[in-house]
């Protein structure tokens, strides 16, 4: 009989509970997956459709998938950073229970918001089919990537923000407000040309604004826009990364006075 990697079963057993706290006593359940963002893009889509068309040159079809395009983009990176930082506190049952390598919490964690992309991003691919926007194979490889520079990105972040936040709790709080500045902020609902161009070094230092705009250039136009950039920050997230592990693994052995 095979059996899988212990660390494995754990990581799938975190995340199935994960899932099952999260919609716990709900009624429509997982549906909040689709409702978030679908009512949001309906609220933007009525009230900014006509400024997205006038300055990108595009339809209304096209406008539906860039701008929920931004929408589930910007929802990951909220999600992974939240769900990240959050996962060592919300798991301390767990973790004052069972000695095991904590970094499968805060991933388990983070998978949360992975579950959601793949179900958010199937109705913008669905949408595009339905719109008429052709989506290159090419390009979409391109979004794949990004997307796995974005998870690397907020778990390199996560690693540090899941043990601050033990010691200061009121780093939920400032953080939760900074993705809500950070929404505005990165260019999901409106397009980089109309900030003026004094002010548009805010958006171009902003890596949410460019991992929105890279993924909706390759989706709508096919073209490879900001490769630099991602590549750059890949390779800052590896850093960040290899730093995250050392920290973490020293830090989160002292955690459980603070639970």
């Amino acid at each position: 009989m095979v059996t899988l990697n212990p660390k494995f079963d754990l990581y799938y057993e975190l995340v199935k509970t994960n899932f099952k706290m999260k919609y716990r006593g709900s009624v429509l359940g997982f549906l909040w997956v689709l409702m978030k963002p679908f009512l949001m893009f309906c609220v933007l889509f009525i009230a900014f459709s006509g400024m997205g068309r006038q300055n990108n040159g595009l339809s209304s079809q096209q406008y539906a998938v860039y701008l929920l395009t931004g929408l589930v983009t910007f929802y990951y990176i909220n999600d992974g950073i939240l769900l990240g930082m959050n996962s060592l506190l919300d798991r301390a049952g767990v973790i004052l229970k069972v000695n095991f390598d904590r970094k499968i919490a805060v991933l388990s964690g983070m998978t949360l918001g992975l579950i959601n992309l793949l179900v958010n991003f199937s109705i913008v691919l669905l949408m595009a089919l339905v719109f008429g926007v052709h989506i290159q194979i090419i390009p979409f490889l391109y979004v794949i990537g990004i997307f796995l520079s974005i998870t690397l990105f907020t778990f390199s972040i996560s690693l540090f923000s899941s043990i601050l936040l033990i010691r200061f709790r009121d780093l939920s709080h400032i953080v939760d407000l900074g993705m809500q500045l950070l929404f505005y902020a990165s260019a999901v609902f409106y397009p980089i040309d109309i900030i003026p161009e004094k002010w548009r070094f805010v958006i171009y230092y902003n890596p949410f604004a460019i991992f929105i705009d890279a993924i909706r250039q390759a989706l709508v136009w096919g073209n490879f826009e900001h490769y630099k950039y991602v590549i750059l920050v890949t390779c800052f997230s590896l850093i960040m990364l290899v730093i995250g592990i050392k920290v973490f693994d020293k830090n989160v052995k002292k955690i459980a006075e603070y639970f």
